[in-house]
This record gives structure tokens, C-alpha cells and sequence, in this order.
């Protein structure tokens, strides 16, 4: 009993040892380590580890042969994947051009975003009634692309064509790539394999279809090329090339970036320019000037990120040039300074630098008893050696000016102050008796504690004021543009401390020469007092929501880079603009259908009730009312109410020429108005004829005829013979017509 005993348990615990192994002995089993590779693969993008777990399946027994062939395909997939983290690493080690797009979906997708019109992924549709939201399924289903590549490595003469690869990765876009795959052995030729992958032919180009990627190349060779350094992490590439390092850094994962290589063709073209040097000394001049040797690449990037749009090129030279051109255009940088001395809160801005600031200005001599003395030389000096920094920039209107003229303000940062502003002082003093002051001094005043001189020109019905602080002259169209910029050396905050202008002026580098930003919403405030009240009223909607929104420019120009730059940053949320705007669009074809329905049931109270729901349709307003002109003077005879309508008419038209001439030529020629509007038209043409102060010979010939039908024969006699004389130097071919007018009136004039 006792042995047996112990064999039972001696079973008992081998048994359990047994199962405790099953589960990892299943959990390494080749079908299970397949299984977690197809998880990380398309559920978490983990390429690497999805990879390391295939390739131990296909080591391990027990595979099917099924299961064996899509294990193969699913590790090359995640093999190519990898290879594609860096497109560059495909192309070719030498290019001439190199162009490359990456993750189209994602940046645009941003884009959206920012805008407002992208939809949570996790939210349901109409969980935000009001809003316009996009499915983030439509950027997968459209924009899912991984992203493309092309590279031009040659020019074929024979074709005349260049020559080179590409490779497009159609990422979650698997429709597209089923298209391709469906269509290229139906609608092409199918050729021998390259690289064990199938090939085909189009027009003389050559297409393969890898594990992922569709690869187009003008040769068996450069297919082969891609094919090999997708298989192998140390071939030799475009990304391995020293010579395109700093070049390949500056793509920054940009949506779009562009390189141009000129290197490989600079013995061809220094050998043209030596050929065409000995023939012409022109030509020797430029290639001494430019340096071409030593262009190493033109680049260029468009990005999409959090902060806004991002547009730049960029001309890299080697160290060491001797382009004589590039010198010669190159300005200082920015001195910080001056872009302390623009008043937060400005609308635009454009600053840039005339000569190097000292790391220590000397010493103020403002305060001297003696007058500093100008000579002509000075102007010269002032330009070339003691201007350091300019900047001009616009206010937004605070309500304490009067009058049309915008708050501007232009700043220059100096050496010497005191030599600047004698000279300043004399030039707006000259200028300002040219312009109807009777003395070149000014009036002196005092602006926020800062001495000031104010120079009136009379006949533009303009003042100019003119201040010195510290290192700084400012001189302005307004005494609340001097006051706001002076305001900066007393504590006020400056464009700096500006969260709207934030993200452009982090762009700037100690090598930007000119900056320039301007913001939308503050500019439209300034434009303000310059247009209607209809024109405000259809563009603050939009300006309304671009409170943060800016443009900007950069140019920066360092010893061997040449960088010009845009950027669009602060987008505005537009949804619920967009929302309104369909909306709006959608009620205005919903009256437009009743409104016609209603015309064609001769329903004219309807077809009016209609029109006046629409009457604030900014734009279209002009169109309603002529629309309700028609209905009262020809469908229901009430002239009187049609007059009414038409003088609205003429205070929307009233400074619009054309129009007020056609609606008073209708109104004269067209048999539905019956003759009982031609005071109307008389009104109108009069005012078609003022605007063009009467040199207009068709609005001339409307006017006669208003003033014939209205009864003064003599005067439209008169204006006649004013149109053809006119018409006679502009346009013989309408002479005979006005001539026949002419007849016809000079004809009812004599039978009077």
C-alpha cells in the first residue's frame, strides 16, 4: 500500500507539471506567435516587434502551408514597412532632384483639426449640433497614404525625358493599392520579374508591386536598386550619401519637401561656361560672380503642424564661396531692439536691418547745448553706417484719433541720436514746407514724457510727428501712434510680449534679415473707415474668428544659407461658420424654390413675402431688389412702390457706374416698363455720367435718351453730340448708331 501509494503521487505531480507547461508551451507555439505578430502589426503599428515574432513562427513547427505562405508575406510586409520609415533610404546615393511626400492624412488631418471641422474619434455623430465635422474615416479612407517619393537621377537625349525612380506607399489605403493591383495586368503588358516581384510596362516605364509598394522606375537597373536597399539596411543610398546630410535634416518630417542636387552636374556646366567664356566675356563675368561651384542644393519644404501652414526654400552654398552676388545682398540681422520698440497690439509689421548694432551704443548726446551740424555726407553716413534697424508698422484705431488717417509709425533704431535727429528734423522740416507750411520748424510738444516736433503738410491734410528715445526715432502719421510706440520704452509691452504674433516670431534666427507678419482681424480694423457699411458687415463674420490668426514673412540670409519663408499660424475655428454658412445657403434654395414656384403660379404677394425674407442678402441684395422691382412695375402695376424699390436701388448703386447705367438703359429701351420709369432712368444715368465725369460716350448716349424721353429734346441733342464725338476717337464701330439717335431726335426737335 505504501508503494503504491507513492507511484500515484509521483503521477499525480508529474501530471501537474505537465499542465503548468501546456499554457507556455502554446504561448510559444509558431500559430500563437502569429497571431500576436497580426495584433502588433495592424492594431499597433508595431512593425519591429510584429516582425521578430513572424520570422520565429516560420522557425518553429507546426505551420500549415497556408499559414506558412501568409506568415512570408505578412514578415516582408513589416520588413518594407521599416524600409520605409525613411523614403531617401530607397532612392538612389546620387540625384539631381529628390521630391517626397510623407503621411498626407495625418498633416491634413491637422489642418482639420485646427480649423475646427475634424470630428473626435471617439465622439458620435451629433453629439455637436451647430458644427461642421468631418469623419476622421473619410482621411483614412482618402489620405491614408503613407506618402510617395521620386527621385531624378539622369536625362535620357534620345527620349528627352528625365530618368529616375519612385516609389508610392498607399499606407491604410488598401482600396487604391487593390485598384493598382486589378488594373495594371488587365490595362498593361506583364514583363519578367524584377527582383522576384511582378513587374509591368507602360509607355516604355516600368511598374512593381512589392510587398507594399508600388515602385515606377524608368529601367530594370533603378527598379533593382530600390528592390535591394529595401532588402538591406547597409546598401548605399540617397540617406547614406555625407554630402546630403544637412540637406536631408531640413526635411523635419515636412509634409512635402523638395531637394535639388546640382553637384553632379557641375562639370558639365562649368565646362559649357568655359567653352562659352572664351567666346563671350559675359560669361565669364557671371560665372566669376555666382560661384558656381559651389552651389550645393536647393531645398524646399510645405508643413502642415499644430501651430499653423509653413512654406520655405532654401539656397545652400559650401562653405568658403565666392559668390560675389549672394554677398552683396546680404544684410545684417534683426537687432532685437527694434522689434522692442513696436507697440503690442499692432496690426502688421515689417522690420529689417541697414547696418550692424553695436554690442554697446556709445554715448547719448542729446542733452549737448551745441547742435549737431548736417552735411550732405551725412545722409550717406546715416544710411550706410549709423541706421541700425527699421521697422514700420500699423495700429489698430483706439477711438482717440480723428479722421482717415491710419495710426502708422515708423521706427529707426541709431548709433548716434543726436546726428539723426538734426537731420531728420531738416528733411520733414524741407519737406514740410513744400507741402504749404510756412516754416520749417515744426510745432514742439511733449508725448509721454519724450520731447516732439510735429510737421503739418497741408495740402494732404496730413501731420507728421517726429521723437527721439534713447537710441530710437520714431516718427508717425498720428500723435496715438507716437504715444503707443514711445509707450514701449516706459514699460508698455512691444510685439515681443504679443501672444498673436507668438508662434511667427519664433521663427525668427540670429541670421533673419527681414520680417514681416501682419494680422487679418487688426488690419481689417484699420481698413474699416475706408468702405461701406455693407462691406463690414459681410466681412466681420469672417474676421471675427481669426483673432489669433497671423501671416508672416522671413527672410534669412546667413554665410551659406539663403531661407525665404511664410507661415499662416493661429487658424481659426470655422465650424460653426461653415455650419451657418450651409445652412444659410440651404434656406436661401429653399425660397428661391417657392419663390419660383410662386412666379410661375403668378402668385405675386407670395413671390414679394419671399423677396423681403431675403432682404439682408448682402451680396445678392442688389439682384432681390431689382427681382421686386419687376414684380411691382410689371406683374402688378404698382409704379409707385416700384419707385420706392428703385431708389434703394440707386442708394446700393450709387457708386457704381455700370450698374446705374444698365438699369437706366432697361428701364428707357425695354418694352415691359412701358415708359413709366424714365424719370428714374434720368436720375440714374445723371449719376453714371457724374462718377465718369462725362467722358463715357455709352453712358453719355443713356443720358440722352433719359433726357428725350423726359422731354428735353435740346439737351439730349446736345449730350448726343458729346457721346459721338467721344465714340468717333474710341469706337467708330457703334458711330452709325449714335448717328441714327442723333437723326431721330434732331427730327422730333424740329417738328416741336
Amino acid at each position: 500500500m505504501f508503494q503504491v501509494s507513492l507511484v500515484h503521487r509521483a503521477i499525480l505531480i508529474a501530471l501537474a507539471s505537465l499542465t503548468s507547461l501546456i499554457p507556455s508551451l502554446l504561448a510559444d507555439s509558431p500559430q500563437n506567435q502569429f497571431y500576436q505578430a497580426y495584433y502588433l502589426e495592424n492594431e499597433r503599428g508595431d512593425y519591429t516587434a510584429a516582425a521578430d515574432l513572424y520570422s520565429g513562427a516560420l522557425k518553429g513547427r507546426g505551420l500549415g502551408p497556408r499559414l506558412k505562405a501568409e506568415t512570408k508575406a505578412r514578415l516582408a510586409r513589416c520588413r518594407e514597412e521599416l524600409a520605409c520609415t525613411d523614403f531617401a533610404r530607397l532612392m538612389p546615393p546620387t540625384v539631381l532632384a529628390y521630391v517626397e511626400m510623407n503621411r498626407p492624412g495625418e498633416r491634413i488631418g491637422s489642418l482639420i483639426d485646427q480649423l475646427g471641422l475634424l470630428r473626435d474619434r471617439n465622439a458620435e455623430p451629433g453629439d455637436a449640433p451647430g458644427r461642421l465635422e468631418i469623419s476622421p474615416a473619410i482621411l483614412d479612407a482618402l489620405l491614408g497614404m503613407r506618402g510617395a517619393a521620386v527621385a531624378i537621377t539622369g536625362f535620357d537625349p534620345r527620349a528627352q525625358q528625365p530618368t529616375g525612380v519612385g516609389v508610392f506607399h498607399p499606407g491604410d489605403m488598401e482600396l487604391v493599392r487593390g485598384l493598382i493591383e486589378t488594373a495594371l495586368p488587365v490595362a498593361t503588358e506583364q514583363v519578367q520579374s524584377v527582383g522576384g516581384f511582378p513587374t509591368y510596362e507602360i509607355e516604355g516605364v516600368l511598374v512593381t508591386l512589392t510587398a507594399r509598394l508600388v515602385v515606377v522606375g524608368t529601367s530594370e537597373g533603378e527598379i533593382e536598386g530600390v528592390i535591394d536597399r529595401l532588402q538591406s539596411d547597409d546598401a548605399e543610398s540617397l540617406a547614406t550619401n555625407p554630402d546630403m546630410n544637412d540637406v536631408l535634416e531640413a526635411r523635419d518630417s515636412a509634409l512635402l519637401f523638395f531637394c535639388v542636387n546640382p553637384k553632379p552636374l557641375m562639370p558639365l556646366l562649368n565646362a559649357a561656361f568655359m567653352a562659352g567664356a572664351s567666346q563671350d566675356r559675359g560669361l565669364a563675368i557671371v560665372q566669376a560672380l555666382v560661384d558656381l561651384q559651389s552651389l550645393q542644393s536647393l531645398t524646399g519644404r510645405f508643413d502642415i503642424s499644430d501651430q499653423g501652414v509653413l512654406f520655405d526654400v532654401t539656397l545652400r552654398l559650401d562653405e568658403g564661396h565666392r559668390n560675389l552676388i549672394y554677398n552683396f545682398l546680404r544684410r545684417p540681422a534683426i537687432d532685437p531692439a527694434t522689434l522692442r520698440t513696436i507697440p503690442a497690439g499692432a496690426a502688421g509689421f515689417l522690420t529689417m536691418a541697414l547696418n550692424e548694432a553695436p554690442e554697446r551704443y556709445g554715448k547719448l548726446s542729446l542733452d549737448t547745448d551745441e547742435p549737431a551740424i548736417v552735411t550732405a555726407l551725412d545722409i550717406g553716413r546715416e544710411i550706410f553706417a549709423n541706421i541700425n534697424g527699421i521697422a514700420v508698422c500699423a495700429l489698430p484705431p483706439d477711438g482717440s484719433s480723428s479722421g482717415p488717417i491710419p495710426d502708422i509709425a515708423a521706427i529707426i533704431t541709431v548709433n548716434d541720436p543726436a546726428k539723426s535727429q538734426a537731420l531728420w528734423c531738416q528733411i520733414l522740416g524741407i519737406a514740410s514746407m513744400a507741402g504749404g507750411a510756412f516754416t520749417m520748424d515744426g510745432v514742439s510738444d511733449d508725448v509721454e514724457g519724450f520731447p516732439v516736433q510735429s510737421y503739418q503738410f497741408a495740402e494732404a491734410g496730413l501731420t507728421v510727428h517726429f521723437a527721439t528715445a534713447d537710441h530710437t526715432l520714431v516718427i508717425a502719421t498720428t500723435e496715438t501712434a507716437l504715444a503707443q510706440t514711445l509707450a514701449t520704452h516706459t514699460g508698455d509691452d512691444s510685439i515681443l510680449e504679443d501672444e498673436a504674433f507668438e508662434h511667427a516670431l519664433a521663427r525668427l534666427t540670429p541670421s533673419t534679415t527681414i520680417a514681416a507678419a501682419a494680422h487679418p482681424a487688426r488690419c481689417a480694423e484699420i481698413a474699416k473707415p475706408f468702405m461701406s457699411s455693407g462691406d463690414i458687415a459681410e466681412m466681420e463674420p469672417v474676421t471675427d474668428l481669426m483673432t489669433e490668426t497671423v501671416a508672416a514673412f522671413f527672410l534669412t540670409h546667413s554665410n551659406q544659407e539663403l531661407t525665404v519663408a511664410a507661415a499662416l499660424t493661429g487658424l481659426p475655428d470655422i465650424s460653426e461658420f461653415v455650419a451657418a454658412k450651409i445652412a444659410e445657403e440651404r434656406g436661401r434654395e429653399m425660397r428661391r424654390a417657392k419663390y419660383s414656384q410662386a412666379v410661375h403660379q403668378g402668385d405675386w404677394d407670395e413671390a414679394l413675402q419671399l423677396l423681403d425674407e431675403q432682404r439682408d442678402a448682402g451680396p445678392d441684395k442688389a439682384k432681390l431688389l431689382r427681382k421686386k422691382f419687376d414684380l411691382l412695375a410689371v406683374h402688378k402695376h404698382d409704379t409707385k412702390a416700384a419707385a420706392a424699390v428703385a431708389q434703394e436701388m440707386f442708394e446700393l448703386m450709387h457708386d457704381h457706374a455700370n450698374s446705374l447705367n444698365n438699369f437706366a438703359w432697361a428701364l428707357l429701351t425695354e418694352d415691359k416698363y412701358r415708359g413709366e420709369f424714365n424719370t428714374v432712368a434720368l436720375e440714374f444715368s445723371r449719376r453714371s455720367n457724374e462718377i465718369t465725369k462725362h467722358e463715357n460716350w455709352a453712358y453719355l448716349d443713356t443720358l440722352a435718351l433719359a433726357e428725350f424721353e423726359t422731354g428735353n429734346a435740346d439737351r439730349a441733342i446736345e449730350l448726343q453730340e458729346q457721346a459721338l464725338k467721344i465714340c468717333q476717337k474710341t469706337s467708330k464701330g457703334s458711330v452709325p448708331a449714335l448717328e441714327k439717335t442723333l437723326a431721330r431726335f434732331q427730327a422730333a426737335d424740329r417738328t416741336e
